[in-house]
């Protein structure tokens, strides 16, 4: 009896995240049949930090933005991390399991993986006298610090990572985009840079495309730079949801 094809198997995927974090991904996209093609379109970097900042016993509460946040912290500084570290929050899942790989105690997960459900989650908490870490890279949303600075004593931003736009040669773009026929973004960073990537004469074809993309806020981004193909978003963000997505579409 012949094995049934997978359920994406007439899909070869563009994979679009930091190179460290596609592996799990690609292999969850091969086990559907799918064929994929990784073009990582940033880079992630480490640079050295002053290891009393994030160890620093003035802290009463950690947020991890990311995964990568995670990996940062673990990289300058072994947990555990501060002396009066309370609570330890995390933003979605993928942190969450990157810490308590860590042997970190997750106390805060919200249900919606985003700055909005963690917003949520902590105002069963009081904060009036709590001096907050937010852990993250060089750039991203601000609403978590705007929002909890009216909340808090202290809060302040860890920079653990480097966001970078990579170097890629023009005709490796065009062999990974030639072989693909749907393209996956995990951030909006992702996006733009996806966009400034392209050449000139792929802009028009990619954008024909079906894209996937992790949030509501990214579809919009695609679509004001004009990407006008088929455009689902994740629900989980992350691994799981992109592949539903994926396997959604794909049966439509």
């Amino acid at each position: 009896m012949s094995e049934q094809p997978g359920r994406l198997a007439q899909w070869s995927v563009l994979v679009t995240r930091p190179r460290h974090q596609t592996p799990a991904f690609c292999e969850a996209l091969h086990r559907e049949g799918a064929r994929t093609v990784v073009l990582p379109t940033i880079e992630i970097v480490f640079p050295p930090i002053a290891t009393t900042q994030l160890a620093s016993a003035d802290h009463d509460m950690l947020i991890f933005t990311s995964a990568n946040a995670v990996r940062g912290a673990i990289q300058h500084a072994p947990p555990p991390w501060g002396l009066n570290v309370s609570l330890i929050a995390a933003i979605g899942p993928a942190t969450a399991r990157a810490l308590q790989d860590a042997g970190v105690h997750v106390d805060v997960l919200p249900s919606e993986h985003n700055s909005e459900g963690l917003l949520q989650a902590l105002s069963n908490y009081n904060l009036s006298h709590s001096r907050i870490a937010i852990l993250r890279g060089d750039s991203g949303r601000d609403l978590l610090f705007e929002q909890l600075q009216t909340r808090a004593k202290r809060v302040e931003y860890v920079e653990l990572y480097q966001r970078r736009l990579p170097l890629v040669c023009e005709q490796q773009i065009e062999k990974s985009v030639r072989n693909t026929n749907i393209t996956t973004i995990g951030s909006d960073l992702g996006l733009e840079n996806l966009h400034t990537l392209l050449p000139a004469g792929l802009k028009n074809e990619v954008k024909s495309r079906p894209l996937i993309v992790n949030s509501k806020r990214s579809a919009t981004l695609a679509a004001s730079l004009g990407f006008g193909g088929y455009i689902g978003v994740a629900s989980p963000p992350g691994d799981i949801g992109q592949l539903q997505a994926l396997i959604r579409f794909a049966a439509s």
